[in-house]
């Protein structure tokens, strides 16, 4: 029966934001540990391909050692990105509309986050791409430009078109979080 006497103030706190917030900031940690742990397992899939690959084809070797290194980086940065954000909304004081200044920071955040996967997946198809050619890239399916040239260019290709790509996410993210947050400005009627 205390459940039950307990349902409409538990409302009313995720109507106000603080228990919002708090539910919000605690996913966002898990997705941190998740990242990590999903981090540690391609860092060990990596070391398993790269001893597989070094005494057959030392370039491709290499490729994959400097592509796992990025994904690392990558890892790292995601992390931080989630635990930044789960401190934005901690510390954010929003008490007229929060559910609007919640999704503006959780739309950053997305956006820097699809940004930073697909720039990392562009950058390590272009350093698979200078090491062993594109023909490594025909079992995964990379969302970047790639045309058949040179391997140097279609590398460089494949990182440039991920970057530029990646920044027009942020920008598109960062967009829909500021006309969001401009909505609660609209004058009230």
């Amino acid at each position: 029966m205390n459940i039950i006497n307990q349902i409409e103030p538990t409302l009313e706190s995720l109507a106000k934001g603080p228990l919002l917030r708090k539910i919000t900031t605690l996913i966002l940690r898990i997705l941190a540990v998740a990242f990590v742990l999903f981090g540690l397992l391609a860092f060990l899939g990596g070391i398993a391909a790269i001893i597989d690959t070094i005494p057959h084809n030392l370039a491709h070797g290499l490729g994959i050692t400097l592509s796992l290194a990025v994904m690392i980086l990558a890892v790292f940065i995601a992390v931080k990105i989630l635990l930044f954000r789960a401190r934005a909304i901690l510390i954010c004081g929003e008490n007229h509309y929060p559910v609007i200044h919640l999704s503006a920071i959780l739309l950053r955040g997305s956006g820097e986050l699809l940004a930073l996967c697909w720039t990392t997946l562009g950058l390590i198809a272009g350093i698979l791409i200078w090491f062993s050619g594109s023909s490594s890239l025909k079992e995964i399916p990379f969302p970047v430009m790639l045309f058949p040239g040179p391997p140097f260019l279609t590398g460089l290709a494949a990182i440039l078109s991920a970057l530029v790509l990646g920044v027009f996410i942020l920008i598109f993210f960062y967009l829909l979080a500021e006309m969001l947050l401009l909505l609660r400005k609209l004058p009230r009627s």
